[in-house]
């Protein structure tokens, strides 16, 4: 019993470990075995499908078929070999004659049908005036286009077939019915000469009316343009010749050289200039132009950070005195403890007016040469004067000038495409009057050169 026991424990303690080593497959473990067993159900399925629609198909069409060929049976005359139509032409031809015959068959076979078995007689003789209507109109239509076709080849072998007989009478008898056949003939053939002639009419309306609106879209002569010219602004610094002042007396540097650029560190920078012009076609190669333009131009003065001291700016005078201004600074020209860099900015709004002239190219790709006049109106500056002794930097806002002139000339290649023309080319810029007024002893010009991009469209 003791043996037993012990076995019985063994047993559950092998059960308890193997029961920790269970290792239970995933949800996609189990469809792959599901999808393995059960393969050939899903052949089936596509296969019954396919023979299901099959069978649709198959059925269907032989319906349709046996349909068509009923209808077609229906519609044949009877004792008819085709479906061609047949008008006999009796020597007593006349409309009414090539008509009743057909009609009246049509009525009886409409009463064979079934017409003379309605009870109501009034419903019975509606319904068959309708058909004998339907049958007059279709009879018309098939006689029309006969006669159209071939109505000089029935005539000629009407007569040639009554001449044979050499009867006066029946002479007589062959030109009535030859007018007959002529005034049928005519009845028939003027609603299609007079449907041709009203198409005629249509057509040469249509002609007018494109010629009237190919001459109302005319190409606009006005353009919309739209550009923007990053550019490098540099400046030009000379001497005021006019100054007369005396107080300048006492200082050698100024009084005895006038070459300003020996004793200033100036560096060109970065600058950009937008705007948007509407263009005018005077004629195929010359274009006006304006707008407004919005320029941001600017250059770097090397300097030195110095203590505060006085600067004196000598002004142009009339008078045998000289007048100066006095400003306070802490920025020289020469010397100081700490190297730094100022900036001359302005920002200025002007309306360019000029003109292109295409030189080169075609309607799609073209080489034009352009040129403005610039007024131009200060908007925002920050700048830094020279002292009379080109010692110190100093700003005074009262010496820059407000208004100003510049001229421009570029040089671009246009490219149309998809009705907007595309430029690109280099831009030359220059500012005709001084940045300050004719009271400071030093001129200053700006110069600007960039790199144009645009885009234009004609206005509709």
């Amino acid at each position: 019993m003791e043996r037993d026991f012990n076995n019985d424990e063994f047993e559950v303690f092998l059960k308890q470990k193997a029961d920790q080593c269970k290792i239970y497959p995933s949800e996609k473990s189990w469809k792959t075995v599901h999808n393995a067993l059960h393969s050939r159900w899903k052949f089936l399925t596509f296969g019954g499908s396919l023979l299901f629609l099959s069978g649709l198909f198959f059925f269907g069409n032989h319906f349709n078929t046996g349909k068509s060929s009923n209808s077609a049976a229906v519609n044949k005359t009877p004792g008819s070999q085709n479906n061609s139509v047949v008008i006999p032409f009796t020597p007593s031809f006349t409309p009414s004659n090539a008509i009743n015959p057909l009609a009246s068959n049509q009525v009886q076979s409409n009463e064979s049908r079934g017409f003379s078995s309605l009870k109501n007689p009034v419903q019975a003789g509606a319904i068959a005036r309708n058909s004998e209507q339907s049958t007059v109109n279709s009879n018309v239509d098939a006689s029309a286009r006969l006669i159209k076709l071939q109505p000089s080849l029935l005539i000629n072998d009407l007569i040639s077939e009554r001449m044979s007989e050499r009867d006066d009478v029946a002479f007589d008898k062959l030109m009535n019915e030859e007018s007959n056949l002529f005034a049928a003939d005519k009845m028939l053939i003027t609603p299609l000469l007079e449907e041709k002639a009203a198409k005629q009419g249509e057509i040469k309306w249509l002609k007018e009316m494109s010629i009237n609106n190919i001459n109302l879209k005319k190409k606009s002569p006005f353009n919309l343009q739209f550009y923007f010219s990053p550019s490098v602004t540099y400046r030009r610094l000379a001497d005021n010749k006019s100054s007369s002042h005396s107080n300048q007396q006492t200082i050698p540097l100024s009084s005895n050289n006038s070459n300003i650029d020996k004793y200033v560190d100036h560096k060109p920078s970065v600058g950009a200039g937008i705007g948007s012009n509407i263009l005018f076609s005077a004629s195929r190669n010359l274009t006006f132009k304006t707008g407004l333009q919005l320029n941001y131009s600017r250059y770097t003065i090397k300097a030195y950070k110095s203590y505060l001291q006085k600067a004196s700016i000598a002004l142009n005078s009339l008078g045998p005195v000289g007048d100066t201004i006095t400003a306070y600074t802490s920025f020289r020209n020469f010397s100081g403890y700490s190297p730094e860099e100022l900036q001359n900015q302005y920002l200025q709004l002007s309306v360019p007016i000029g003109a292109e002239l295409k030189l080169l190219g075609n309607k799609r790709l073209q080489f034009t040469v352009a040129g403005t006049v610039q007024p131009t109106y200060l908007l925002l500056n920050d700048t830094y004067l020279l002292s009379s002794d080109y010692a110190n930097y100093a700003k005074e806002p009262s010496l820059v000038r407000k208004w100003n002139v510049h001229t421009s000339m570029e040089a671009f290649v246009s490219y149309n495409v998809g009705g907007i023309r595309w430029q690109i080319g280099p831009q030359f810029r220059y500012q005709l009057l001084s940045s300050y007024n004719d009271r400071y002893t030093i001129r200053e010009y700006l110069i600007e050169y960039g790199f144009r991009v645009g885009v234009s469209k004609t206005l509709r």
